[in-house]
Parts: C-alpha cells; sequence; structure tokens
C-alpha cells in the first residue's frame, strides 16, 4: 500500500530572498530537504502509519482460508459419493428404499443386515443350531431375542455381567433378565436365548461364567423367564430373520 504526501512550499527560504515554490509528492516515510530549484522549505519528516505488513498478512489468511474451504468442499464431495453408494448397496437389497435423511440410513441397516430364512423353516432346531446365539427375529411378531454382555463401565450396576433383552413389533427393548458379578477376574460367555414354549412365552437362556486366572473355572448357567408378551414367538409356520453379530 503506498502513502502520499503533498507538500505545497508556501514560505521563504533561508536566504531571504523570495523562494522556489512548487509541489512535492512523497511517498515513503523519511526526512526530506529541498531540492533546487525548490527551496520554499528547510526540512519535512514524513512519519504516517503504513499498513502494508497487515495487508500482506490479510492476503494470507485469505489464501489459507481458501485453501481450507476447498478441502472441505472436497470432504463434502467425497461424503456425498459415500452416501450415495450405500444407498445403491442398500437399493440392491430393499428397491424401494428412498431414504430422506442420513438419521434414516442406519435403521435400514439393521433391517437388511442378517439372514432370512425361507417361509416355514421350523424355529427349533433347525434355525437355532445354525445360527448359534445370533438374535434371531420373528417376522411375523415383529419381536427379537437377543443376549448383551456389559462390563463394569456400561453396566449400571458397574459390575461385569451378561443380561437377555427382548424387542417388540414397535422397536421398544425390554430387558428379561441380567447377571452380574463385582469380580472383576469373571466373565461371561456363550450367552444363548431360545422360545421354550411359546403358547406361555417361556424362553430358555444359557450362559457360562468363566475366570481370567483359572482357565478351569467355569460356572455353566440353565434358566428359564416367562414373558407374556412373547406368547406366538417362535410359532409354526412363522418367518424367521438371524442378525449378523
Amino acid at each position: 500500500m503506498t502513502v502520499g504526501l503533498i507538500l505545497n512550499a508556501l514560505r521563504y527560504g533561508s536566504g531571504g530572498g523570495g523562494a522556489n515554490l512548487g509541489s512535492v509528492t512523497f511517498t515513503d516515510n523519511d526526512t526530506y530537504t529541498p531540492t533546487p530549484p525548490l527551496d520554499g522549505w528547510d526540512e519535512v519528516t514524513v512519519n504516517v502509519p503504513t499498513y502494508e505488513e497487515e495487508y500482506r498478512d490479510a492476503l494470507d489468511r485469505i489464501a489459507e482460508l481458501e485453501e481450507e474451504v476447498d478441502d472441505l468442499e472436497e470432504q463434502v464431495e467425497e461424503c456425498d459419493q459415500c452416501k450415495a453408494d450405500v444407498i445403491a448397496k442398500l437399493q440392491e437389497y430393499d428397491p424401494n428404499f428412498d431414504p430422506q435423511t442420513c438419521e434414516d440410513i442406519p435403521p435400514e441397516i439393521d433391517e437388511v443386515a442378517g439372514y432370512t430364512f425361507p417361509d416355514g423353516t421350523p424355529y427349533d432346531p433347525t434355525i437355532l443350531d445354525a445360527v448359534g446365539g445370533d438374535p434371531i427375529t420373528d417376522v411375523d411378531t415383529g419381536q427379537t431375542l437377543y443376549c448383551e454382555y456389559r462390563t463394569a463401565a456400561e453396566s449400571i450396576q458397574h459390575q461385569n455381567g451378561v443380561e437377555a433383552w427382548y424387542t417388540d413389533s414397535n422397536g421398544n427393548v425390554y430387558q428379561i433378565m441380567g447377571d452380574y458379578d463385582n469380580d472383576p477376574d469373571i466373565y461371561y460367555s456363550d450367552c444363548s436365548i431360545k422360545m421354550h414354549d411359546t403358547t406361555t412365552g417361556t424362553v430358555n437362556i444359557k450362559y457360562t461364567k468363566r475366570s481370567h486366572t483359572y482357565p478351569d473355572y467355569h460356572y455353566d448357567v440353565d434358566t428359564y423367564q416367562t414373558v407374556s408378551d412373547l406368547i406366538g414367538y417362535g410359532a409354526s409356520g412363522h418367518t424367521y430373520k438371524v442378525h449378523n453379530t
């Protein structure tokens, strides 16, 4: 940025005679003396604030911001393409899937993940032997049975444990039972839950308590719980879906 100063020499020079007057433009801070033929002043010091450094800094910052914007635009494009790829893959399984927001995608992933057995495949033992402890949904009732392992940090009891749960047809989650141990050496494994009596809603829950320190220690649990809301789950002729875990 250039700073200009115009000086009109209006007074007599030091010689006492008439001064040679004129206009002079100064563009830099400095001390100036008259240059012949001008002699209308003794000495002029120009000292005004300049903004060249601040201007250059501002230009550098603008360049940095433009680069950051370019990077963000590139990231947004990559995210949009990734989202489009995910939607296209989900539509291979569900052609009617048409998400309106990103929040619509995770439930659809849960919906299509896993394997749906052919209609009429017997719930027990054909399906149970095939899927082990993975969650199974009775498509006809809309309910799912599954187990969850809990660390002390995850459990509201602040203890390691195992829990059995089910979801109803509206996606509401309900706990059937939980077993916890405050000994950090104890951990749980081999949890499974299956319908035992579809007419009463009685489920069979199995799991094992083990020790990190003593590999030979294990305590097998085989228990039954009745949940009236589960009556009908596992009935003959229903369709079943196993979810990957």
